[in-house]
């Protein structure tokens, strides 16, 4: 979703994404780095206009927030290469220990599985990028994160011989699809309006398109910009 290239440039679908809308509405996009569980707050300071994090569209965050939802998937498990553990569905996760990043949808997800007294312990961890490392160093038995984000951490890191992604046959695009999307507050209707319809252009010509399938991510399309198509409030 977000990354850095070999010369520290900002890539992936976000960046990429957002570079495209600035050029559509002829305007620079300055791209800002921070922790995730900060980004909504620095919208609320006047720090940013916009969050573009691969966040997910909830009823909880669409009281402070409207989304104009650009992906559609539901999370994935990532294993150790061989899948050691024998992890094959969801259910597997109950006993186990499972590292995510902080302030995502995926421990609320993680915490409400029914596990008959066995429950996940969900270690939460600054980064996606630590809780990958917390996978990879034997202090978590699996990875949850977006379909998107597991799929690629799977066919890029060590050219795809460390991690495995659970194939689970009742849940080709993820446990529990969510919609993803353009956080922008509430107060700015006018800019909310600006970015869908420049999104919608974008998928009309394929810009969209060819931005997800350069990412490996072009199974989690959606069809047309929409707002707020996350869970009814």
């Amino acid at each position: 979703m977000a990354m850095y290239d070999d010369a520290n440039r900002e890539v992936g679908f976000d960046p990429e994404l957002a570079r495209l809308i600035g050029q559509k509405l002829g305007i620079d996009v300055v791209l800002n780095k921070q922790a995730f569980d900060s980004v909504i707050p620095s919208l609320q300071a006047g720090k940013n206009d916009l969050i573009m994090s691969g966040m997910n569209d909830t009823p909880e965050r669409q009281e402070t927030l409207d989304f104009v939802d650009y992906t559609r998937g539901g999370f994935a498990i990532l294993v150790e290469a061989g899948n050691p553990e024998g992890i094959l569905t969801q259910a597997d996760l109950c006993g186990r220990t499972v590292s995510i990043q902080k302030a995502t949808v995926q421990g609320e997800l993680l915490r409400a599985m029914d596990c008959d007294g066995e429950p996940v312990t969900v270690t939460e961890l600054p980064s996606d990028l630590d809780a990958q490392t917390a996978l990879r160093a034997g202090k978590s038995d699996a990875y949850v994160s977006d379909a998107v984000v597991a799929e690629y951490v799977a066919a890029t890191t060590d050219d795809g011989d460390t991690f495995d992604v659970v194939r689970d046959p009742e849940n080709p695009a993820g446990f529990s699809p969510v919609y993803s999307g353009i956080g922008i507050l509430k107060s700015d209707a006018e800019l909310t309006e600006a970015i869908r319809a420049t999104l919608q252009a974008l998928i009309d010509e394929g810009s969209y398109q060819r931005v997800l399938e350069r990412n490996n991510i072009g199974a989690y399309a959606v069809d047309a910009a929409e707002l707020n198509q996350g869970a009814a409030r």
